[in-house]
């Protein structure tokens, strides 16, 4: 099987995280997130960042 890339866009609130969490656990596949990119760069959430 083929390597595949899924990305997921849409406004602010919208369920992205949820839904991409719902794909993680179907096909046992890693979710790399914004979110958790830029937590890992910066070692705080963008909610703290914004303040």
């Amino acid at each position: 099987m083929a390597n595949k890339i899924i990305f997921i866009a849409g406004p602010s609130a919208s369920g992205k995280s949820r839904y991409a969490e719902h794909l993680e656990k179907q096909f046992h596949m890693p979710v790399i997130c914004k979110d958790s990119v830029m937590q890992k760069k910066h070692g705080s959430s963008t909610q703290e960042q914004k303040r």
